[in-house]
C-alpha cells in the first residue's frame, strides 16, 4: 500500500533520538516532550505552497519541525507520520 499525502500535508520519518545519560532517577519508559524534532522527508504533497518539486521539499532533506504536531497514522500494519507543511521551522542542508 502506499501513502500518499495531500492537502499540504508531508510524509516524514522521525529521526532516532540521541540519548543523554540521566542525572535524575526516572522511570525507564519516561520521555520528556521535545518542542522540535529532526525528520527525514519522504515525500510531499502536490499542493504544497512551493511545490513537491522544490527546493525544500525534496526526498530525503531533514526537516525541523514543531514535535506537538507531528501526526501518528496506523493502517493496518503500517505506521506513517505526517505534519502539515507550516510546522516545518526549518530544513537542515
Amino acid at each position: 500500500m502506499r501513502f500518499v499525502p495531500v492537502n499540504r500535508h508531508l510524509l516524514v520519518e522521525p529521526l532516532p533520538e540521541v540519548k543523554e545519560e540521566a542525572k535524575i532517577l526516572l522511570p525507564e519508559d519516561y520521555r520528556p516532550k521535545e518542542q522540535f524534532a529532526v525528520v527525514n522527508l519522504l515525500r510531499a504533497s502536490p499542493e504544497s505552497n512551493s511545490g513537491p518539486n522544490s527546493y525544500h521539499w525534496k526526498p530525503g532533506r531533514k526537516l525541523i519541525v514543531n514535535a506537538a504536531m507531528l501526526e501518528e497514522i496506523k493502517i493496518e500494519d503500517q505506521v506513517y507520520h505526517v505534519i502539515l507543511e507550516n510546522y516545518v521551522v526549518g530544513v537542515l542542508s
